[in-house]
């Protein structure tokens, strides 16, 4: 007999949803990560890899790889030589289209139409476009880059809008929900903090990156006063709570809130089953 041991990496998201201002990439204003909030099970294999493949006694590992929160192979360089493994590459949870590599085919170069001797005409410099223009450009950019999921260029796209415009709340808001999304979580406290001018309003992100640093305490300390501000209530702050409950031993408390959530939540929702 055959065993084989599946990592079900969960789908389970704090959905963090926030609007664009008409005229900023969306015609309507619309909303930017209302399709791609923070899993509460991210990172790769890295930190397990060894265990996982050398210690534990299974013959085959099925492991999630179809979106960018898995991370690198580079833990499989671990998998011993007797053991096989089966890697799920596309994604049965999300119905955004995976697209083909871009065709690394060079263009051919356009010949000079200039006569021998001829020398080459300077080009009128061009007039740099006003500041509003290049901010909805780039706004549009960061639009297409976030449904895209290229997370990495579109925090990129907000450094240049915040170069551009410091201040800008909604490149401050898209840059904190990116920042979290690719677990830098030092750098979203420092936003949060007020090095960004970030300010008090977002306190469930800070309580959310403290934990992911293993700073239960202060997590906690943050959690109470969300609670403290009628927010007990909120199905975020209650998972978060959860987990931190979990992870600090106190197992009891942990399964009430989980109750709680899985007696407050829709049957039929996608959240149900991962609770």
């Amino acid at each position: 007999m055959n065993v084989g041991l599946h990592l079900c990496r969960g789908n389970f998201r704090v959905r963090i949803i926030f609007r664009l201002i008409p005229g900023r990439g969306k015609a309507d204003g619309g909303t930017v990560g209302h399709r791609n909030g923070l899993h509460f099970s991210e990172g790769g294999y890295d930190r397990i890899a060894i265990k996982l493949f050398r210690e534990i006694n299974v013959d085959c590992y099925y492991l999630e790889y179809d979106t960018p929160r898995a991370g690198t192979f580079e833990p499989l360089k671990h998998l011993p030589a007797h053991k096989a493994v089966v890697l799920g590459l596309i994604s049965t949870t999300t119905n955004a289209l995976a697209m083909p590599p871009k065709s690394s085919t060079a263009k051919a170069t356009p010949k000079s139409g200039r006569k021998p001797g001829q020398k080459r005409q300077k080009a009128a410099p061009k007039q740099p476009l006003p500041v509003a223009d290049r901010l909805k450009r780039l706004f549009t950019s960061l639009c297409a880059q976030i449904d895209g999921g290229h997370f990495a260029n579109a925090i990129k796209t907000c450094d240049k809008i915040l170069r551009l415009e410091p201040r800008d709340p909604d490149a401050l808001q898209t840059k904190l929900f990116l920042l979290l999304q690719t677990d830098q979580y030092a750098a979203a406290l420092s936003m949060i903090s007020g090095e960004d001018a970030q300010g008090d309003g977002h306190a469930f992100e800070q309580a959310y990156s403290l934990y992911r640093l293993h700073r239960e305490d202060e997590a906690e300390s943050v959690l109470e006063k969300l609670k403290a501000q009628e927010q007990a209530e909120d199905r975020g702050v209650v998972h978060l709570e959860a987990q931190l409950a979990y992870r600090q031993g106190h197992y009891q408390t942990a399964v009430d809130l989980y109750n709680q959530l899985l007696d407050t939540a829709e049957p039929v929702s996608v959240r149900f089953p991962h609770l």
